[in-house]
């Protein structure tokens, strides 16, 4: 398959995803994000972990708010991700505090009210540490579809931290089409239990 013929698939299946996880009421997203909150904090990565990166859940995504809070309980570091104002390619990063306030950023994503200190996550993160990743689709073999920016995947590559997917069940797919650059995952957390690699 040509790379815009996987190009193609991927926009298709995004759109398809995207409409599919809208199509699911508030409130069983809000229950399905329970459930998915207390099945990451089950894994034995996420306990024993130092440090948690994690996404700021908006639209209908799995809430990963919900699981900040409980990370911070945990007694860890919470740093996140920022997209930047401008036209750069890369995620800024931040540690955020327990009370943090935050307002809306680019692309209509959660930010931090204040101006964050910034840091530089992949150097930052150890292989004891987690990466909590969004995603719109994924398969059995732990790839995922993100958005289509390739934010995530330039990260990830430069990040030795454990890689966590979360999504409602609902956006399991056959086979997600990928190319050299998309990083597989590590696990992936639905409502309905957790999925991992052979590792």
């Amino acid at each position: 398959m040509t790379p815009i013929e996987i190009a193609a698939r991927k926009e298709s299946l995004r759109s398809a995803m995207q409409e599919r996880r809208a199509t699911l009421a508030a409130a069983l997203r809000k229950r399905y994000s329970l459930a998915i909150c207390e099945n990451l904090l089950s894994l034995p990565r996420i306990q024993a972990a130092p440090c948690v990166h994690v996404y700021c859940s908006f639209a209908s995504e799995p809430d990963s708010f919900m699981v900040m809070r409980r990370l911070f309980d945990l007694n860890k570091r919470i740093l996140i991700p920022l997209v930047s104002a401008d036209n750069s390619r890369e995620l800024r990063h931040a540690e955020i505090l327990p009370d943090e306030r935050f307002g809306t950023g680019r692309f209509g994503i959660p930010v931090p009210e204040r101006t964050p200190d910034y840091c530089d996550a992949a150097a930052t993160l150890t292989p004891d540490d987690c990466v909590v990743v969004p995603l719109l689709a994924f398969d059995r073999q732990l790839r995922r579809l993100g958005y289509g920016k390739g934010y995530y995947d330039r990260f990830l590559a430069r990040t030795s931290a454990w890689r966590i997917g979360l999504a409602f069940a609902a956006l399991e797919c056959p086979e997600v089409p990928s190319d050299r650059h998309d990083i597989p995952l590590h696990q992936i957390v639905t409502e309905q239990g957790i999925l991992s690699a052979d590792v």
